[in-house]
C-alpha cells in the first residue's frame, strides 16, 4: 500500500505565502507592462509628433512655399490674392494651332509703350523726312515708338557769391550779395536732389548704403557709406514735422493694422567683438474709411511698445494674434484668418507628398476658401460699409458658425500635441477674435496689408541685415514711413522728398498738415495721374 505525504501546517502555510508572492510579482509584471505600453504608446505618439515638425521644417526650408491642398504655391506675403484668385474669373487662354503633329501657342505680341501713360514722361520726337525735288509729303506717317534711359548724370554747382562795396553815411562797406541757390541742407556739400536719390534707394530699392558707395565710386565720386549716413541723420530734422503728422494720423484713427519683424541693432564694440541687441520694427497703418497711412516704430515686442505707439485710444486691431496685441484697454482685436488657415496647411505640409485628399484637415481649407470668396463677393459689390456688415452677418457667419461646430466636434477626438490637434486649438482659442469682423463693415478678414507693409522692411533687412545705432535704426524707419505713405497715396516719393527738403529746410513756421501726401496741394504737385 502506497504511503501518502501528508502536508504539515508549516508546510501549507508556506505554500501559500509562496502562491501569494508569485500572484504579487504577477500582478506587479502585468502593471509594469501595462506600463510600458502606455510608454510605447506614447513613444511612438512622440515619433509621429516629431516627424511631422521635422518634415514641416525641412519644408519650410528647402521648399517652396505652400500652403494649398493641390500645392499651389503661396508665398508669406500673398496668400488672401491666391485664395481669392481660386474664384477669380479664368484669363483667356492663349491661341494654339496644331502644326504637323506638334501643337505650337501663338501668343499675341504687343508693344508695352502703347500701354505707358505718355503724358508722364518727357517726350522726344524726331521727323526723318526727304529733303529733295520731287517728293511731296502726303502726311502719312510711319511711327516708331522707343523708351531710352539717359544715365544719371553728376554736376559740381558752383556758386561764386560776390563781394561788393558801398558808401553808407561816408564809410566804406562790404556787401555780400544774396545766395539764391543757398543748400537747404546747410552746409552740407550734397544737394537735396542727390540725397533724396540715396534714400529713395535705401528705402525703395532695399539698397543698402555700401552698394551704393561701390557705385558712386564706379562713377568717380568719392561719396562714403558713413558721410552719407551722417547725412541721412543730420537732415531728419528737416522732414520729422511731417513724419509726426503722420503717426498722429495713425493714433486718432479708429482701424488700426500692425505687425512686426525683428531688428539687430549693434549697440557697440567690446573687447574686439560687436555688442548686439534684439529690437522689433512694427508696422502701424490705417485701415478702410482712411487716408492710407503707415508708421514704422522700433521698440520691443512687448505691450509697452504698442500702448506708447498708439496710445490708449478706443480701436479696432487687425494683428496676427500676437500675445502683445491681447488684452489691452480700448482695444477690440480682429485676427489674421491667414494665421488660422496656416495652421492646417501645416499638416498638409508635414506629409510631403503622401495622399492627402481624405484627410479631415481638409474641410476646414476648404471652409476657410470659401469665407474668403463669400467676403471677397460681398466687399467687391458693396462700397458702403454698414451693407457690407449686415451682408457678412448674413452670408459670412453662417460659413464660420459651421467651421466652429466642426472644431468643437473634432477636438476631443484629436491628438492634442498633433499638427492637426494644435491647429484646431489654436483656432478655437482665436474664435472670439475672429467674431469680431461682424462689428464694423471697415475691418478686414485677414492682416495681409500690414504683412505687406513689413515685406519692404524684411527684404530691405536682408541686404543692410543690421543697424549700428538704436537713432539710426529709427531715423531709418522715419524715411520708411513717408515713402511708403507717399506711393499709397499714388505720388512720386523722390519728388515728394526733394520738395520736403527743399521747403523745410528754406522757409520758417510751415504747418506740416499741409505737406502730408494725401494733401490736396501735394497731390495736385505730386499725384501720378496728374503729373505731366
Amino acid at each position: 500500500m502506497e504511503k501518502k505525504e501528508l502536508i504539515t501546517k508549516e508546510s501549507y502555510d508556506e505554500l501559500l505565502n509562496k502562491l501569494a508572492n508569485l500572484t504579487e510579482e504577477l500582478v506587479n509584471t502585468n502593471s509594469k507592462l501595462t506600463s510600458t505600453n502606455k510608454e510605447l504608446v506614447e513613444a511612438n505618439l512622440e515619433i509621429a509628433r516629431l516627424k511631422e515638425l521635422l518634415k514641416l521644417r525641412q519644408m519650410e526650408m528647402f521648399a517652396r512655399k505652400a500652403e494649398q491642398k493641390e500645392y499651389l504655391q503661396l508665398s508669406l506675403f500673398d496668400e488672401t490674392e491666391l485664395l481669392n484668385a481660386q474664384y477669380k474669373l479664368e484669363q483667356d487662354e492663349p491661341k494654339e494651332i496644331i502644326v504637323g503633329e506638334h501643337k505650337r501657342v501663338i501668343k499675341k505680341a504687343s508693344n508695352f509703350i502703347n500701354e505707358m501713360d505718355e503724358s508722364l514722361f518727357k517726350k522726344e520726337i524726331n521727323h526723318m523726312t526727304i529733303d529733295k525735288e520731287g517728293y511731296r509729303d502726303i502726311n502719312s506717317d510711319e511711327i516708331v515708338k522707343t523708351l531710352k534711359y539717359v544715365p544719371e548724370q553728376y554736376i559740381i554747382q558752383e556758386t561764386h557769391i560776390h563781394i561788393y562795396e558801398t558808401i553808407k553815411n561816408g564809410e566804406r562797406t562790404l556787401v555780400r550779395a544774396d545766395n539764391t541757390l543757398k543748400n537747404p541742407l546747410g552746409k552740407t556739400a550734397i544737394s537735396s536732389e542727390l540725397l533724396s536719390h540715396v534714400i529713395y534707394n535705401k528705402v525703395v530699392n532695399s539698397l543698402p548704403l555700401y552698394r551704393q558707395e561701390k557705385e558712386f565710386q564706379l562713377k568717380n565720386v568719392p561719396l562714403t557709406r558713413q558721410y552719407l549716413s551722417n547725412v541721412i541723420i543730420k537732415s531728419f530734422d528737416l522732414i520729422k514735422p511731417v513724419v509726426d503728422e503722420i503717426k498722429n494720423y495713425i493714433v486718432n484713427s479708429e482701424i488700426t493694422r500692425s505687425d512686426e519683424t525683428p531688428l539687430t541693432v549693434i549697440k557697440g564694440i567690446k573687447n574686439n567683438s560687436k555688442e548686439r541687441q534684439n529690437y522689433y520694427i512694427w508696422a502701424f497703418s490705417t485701415g478702410h474709411g482712411y487716408n492710407p497711412a503707415t508708421y514704422y516704430a522700433v521698440g520691443d515686442r512687448s505691450r509697452g511698445t504698442l500702448v506708447s505707439n498708439l496710445g490708449t485710444n478706443k480701436r479696432y486691431l487687425i494683428s496676427d494674434g500676437y500675445d502683445s496685441y491681447l488684452n489691452v484697454p480700448n482695444i477690440t482685436n480682429i485676427i489674421c484668418m491667414v494665421h488660422v488657415r496656416r495652421k492646417f496647411t501645416d499638416v498638409i505640409k508635414s506629409l510631403g507628398n503622401k495622399n492627402t485628399q481624405n484627410l479631415a484637415v481638409n474641410k476646414y481649407i476648404d471652409m476657410i476658401s470659401e469665407m474668403y470668396k463669400v467676403d471677397h463677393n460681398i466687399t467687391n459689390k458693396y462700397s458702403d460699409y454698414e451693407t457690407i456688415k449686415e451682408k457678412r452677418l448674413e452670408e459670412l457667419k453662417p460659413i464660420m458658425d459651421s467651421f466652429f461646430e466642426s472644431i468643437d466636434n473634432d477636438i476631443d477626438i484629436a491628438l492634442p500635441r498633433s499638427l492637426f490637434g494644435k491647429a484646431l486649438s489654436f483656432a478655437k482659442n482665436m474664435k472670439y477674435y475672429l467674431y469680431n469682423i461682424f462689428l464694423d463693415g471697415r475691418l478686414e478678414l485677414d492682416n495681409n496689408e500690414s504683412e505687406r507693409k513689413i515685406k519692404s522692411i524684411v527684404i530691405g533687412r536682408k541686404n543692410w541685415m543690421f543697424s549700428f545705432t538704436e537713432n539710426g535704426a529709427i531715423v531709418t524707419c522715419a524715411y520708411y514711413s513717408l515713402l511708403k505713405t507717399a506711393i499709397e497715396n499714388n505720388i512720386n516719393p523722390e519728388d515728394y522728398l526733394i520738395y520736403l527738403f527743399n521747403e523745410f529746410g528754406s522757409k520758417n513756421n510751415l504747418n506740416p498738415i499741409d505737406y502730408l501726401p494725401w494733401s490736396k496741394n501735394i497731390q495736385l504737385m505730386f499725384s501720378k495721374k496728374s503729373s505731366n
